[in-house]
C-alpha cells in the first residue's frame, strides 16, 4: 500500500499544532503565575498603605486633642493665671509631642518597608509586616521627635501659650 501524501500532511500539521498547543499552555500557566504574584504585591502593599494611613491619621488626631486640651485649660485658668498655669499647659505639650513623634517614626518606618516592597520582586512577596529592619536612624522616635513638622507645630503652641499668658498678665 502507497503511503497517502494527505495523511502526512495531516500528522504534520497535527504535531505543530500540539506544539503550539503546548506553548501556549506554558505561556497561559506563566501569565496566570505573574498576574496572582502581582495581585499579591499589590494587596501587600495596599496592607502597608492602610496602616501608613492610620498612622497619619492618629497623628492628625493628635494634633487637634492638644490644641482642644490647651484651650479648655485656657478657658478653665482665664481668671487666675500664674507660673503654676504654664507648667500645667506645657504638660499636655510636651506628652502630645511625644506620642506624635512615635507615630512619626512608625509611620516613617512603614514607608520604607512598603518602598522596599514596591523594589521587590513579585515572586518574592511574603506579606510581612515586620519594620524591625527598618528602623534606622532616619525614622527613629528621637529624630521623628524633632522634625522640622512637629518642632514648628508644638514649638509655637507652646510660644502661644506662653505669648497669651504674659498678655493676660
Amino acid at each position: 500500500m502507497a503511503p497517502n501524501p494527505s495523511s502526512n500532511f495531516v500528522q504534520s500539521a497535527a504535531a505543530r499544532f500540539a506544539e503550539i498547543g503546548k506553548k501556549s499552555l506554558l505561556w497561559d500557566a506563566y501569565w496566570v503565575r505573574y498576574n496572582i504574584n502581582m495581585e499579591n504585591k499589590l494587596k501587600h502593599l495596599e496592607f502597608i498603605q492602610s496602616v501608613v494611613n492610620r498612622l497619619a491619621t492618629g497623628s492628625f488626631l493628635i494634633k487637634g486633642w492638644v490644641i482642644t486640651i490647651v484651650a479648655a485649660l485656657f478657658a478653665l485658668f482665664i481668671n487666675n493665671i500664674n507660673q503654676s498655669f504654664i507648667l500645667i499647659t506645657a504638660i499636655p505639650i510636651f506628652a502630645f509631642w511625644i506620642l506624635d513623634g512615635y507615630f512619626l517614626g512608625r509611620e516613617r518606618a512603614f514607608r520604607s518597608l512598603y518602598d522596599s516592597v514596591r523594589h521587590m520582586d513579585s515572586d518574592k512577596i511574603d506579606f510581612s509586616m515586620d519594620i524591625t529592619n527598618f528602623k534606622s536612624k532616619n525614622n527613629s522616635w528621637f529624630r521623628s521627635l524633632f522634625s522640622w513638622t512637629l518642632l514648628l507645630f508644638y514649638l509655637s503652641l507652646a510660644g502661644a501659650m506662653v505669648a497669651t499668658c504674659l498678655m493676660i498678665r
